[in-house]
C-alpha cells in the first residue's frame, strides 16, 4: 500500500493508474480487433481458391510467406463450408469485429441527445378514464 501525504496526490495517482489501465485495455482491444479482422479477411478470400485446393496461390506465398499462406488457405477453405459444418473461429471473428465496431461507434456517438424507444399504452377513448368525444343530448322531432 502506498502512502500519499494529501488526498489530492492520492487522487492524481489514482487517475494516472486509471488512465494507464484504460490505455492498456484499448491496446488489447485493438490487437483483438486486428486479429479478428485478419481472420475475417482470410475467410473472405475463399473466392481465390477452389474447394479441393491443397497448395496456396503463389501470390499468397510471395506476400505472406509459405507458412502463413498455408494457414490463410486453411481459413479460406473454411469459407466454402456451409455454416453448420464450418469452424467456429470465423464466426467468432465476425462477432468480435461487429461488437467492437458497434461499441466504438456508441462511444463516439455519446455527444448528441439520445433517442428513447418507448411504447405508451393509453386507455381506450371510450373508457371512464378517457371518455372520448363529448355526447350532446338530442331530441327527436316529428
Amino acid at each position: 500500500m502506498t502512502f500519499y501525504p494529501t488526498p489530492m496526490l492520492r487522487e492524481m495517482h489514482g487517475q494516472a493508474e486509471k488512465e494507464a489501465r484504460l490505455t492498456r485495455m484499448l491496446e488489447i482491444e485493438d490487437e483483438i480487433y486486428q486479429t479478428a479482422a485478419g481472420i475475417l479477411h482470410a475467410t473472405l478470400d475463399f473466392c481465390h481458391v477452389t474447394p479441393g485446393q491443397t497448395e496456396p496461390p503463389p501470390e499468397w506465398v510471395a506476400r505472406y510467406g509459405a507458412e502463413a499462406a498455408k494457414q490463410r488457405l486453411a481459413v479460406a477453405l473454411a469459407g466454402w463450408l456451409p455454416p453448420s459444418l464450418g469452424p467456429s473461429g470465423p464466426k467468432y471473428a465476425v462477432q468480435l469485429v461487429a461488437g467492437i465496431s458497434r461499441a466504438r461507434r456508441m462511444q463516439s456517438a455519446q455527444i448528441g441527445p439520445r433517442e428513447v424507444n418507448a411504447k405508451i399504452a393509453l386507455p381506450a377513448p371510450t373508457s371512464a378514464g378517457m371518455p372520448g368525444a363529448p355526447e350532446y343530448p338530442s331530441k327527436e322531432v316529428e
